[in-house]
């Protein structure tokens, strides 16, 4: 028979072993390669500019809506 103390050593060992940290070396991370953002490499300068203005106009409809004030 086992000593009392003895016996609550050993349970809380297990426990601390199912929750130990998972070494990196037990599992293979796939990682997928960085890959380089395009941003839109032929757009054209008129067209970042149109792009520009359809956010602002949007954007200030938004301010317009929330103020309840005609644009």
């Amino acid at each position: 028979m086992l000593h009392p103390r003895l016996a609550d050593w050993r349970m809380h060992a297990r426990l601390y072993e199912k929750f130990r940290p998972i070494r990196t070396t037990d599992r293979t991370l796939t990682m997928k390669k960085p890959r380089p953002r395009k941003k839109s490499d032929y757009e054209s300068f008129a067209e970042g500019v149109g792009r520009g203005l359809r956010m602002a106009a949007r954007s200030a409809r938004r301010t317009a809506r929330m103020y309840d004030t005609p644009i």
